[in-house]
């Protein structure tokens, strides 16, 4: 079974309340280059979800916390990884 690799670019994105307002979570997920369409992005806690574009690309608006993201496609193995989002300062 093929391994997903993910591009760890997270990029976060803060809104004008930092404390109160969600942060926009952002990456591209890949295998060997190649941009995934359709997978599927979770968080846990929460069980918010998206799938990814046709770039591979993935948006999330979350507040401020801990989570899991699951990426997951038919074909590959699931791929989790903790994200920490912090308020603003």
């Amino acid at each position: 079974m093929k391994k997903l690799i993910l591009l760890p670019v997270a990029l976060l994105f803060l809104l004008l309340n930092y404390s109160i307002k969600a942060q926009n979570l952002s990456g591209t997920v890949s295998s060997e280059g190649t941009p995934l369409y359709g997978v599927s992005v979770t968080t846990k806690p929460g069980g918010k979800g998206v799938a990814t574009d046709k770039d591979g690309k993935y948006s999330l608006s979350l507040p401020a916390g801990i989570y899991k993201l699951s990426f997951s496609i038919t074909g590959f193995e699931t791929n989790t990884q903790s994200v920490s989002i912090i308020s603003g300062e």
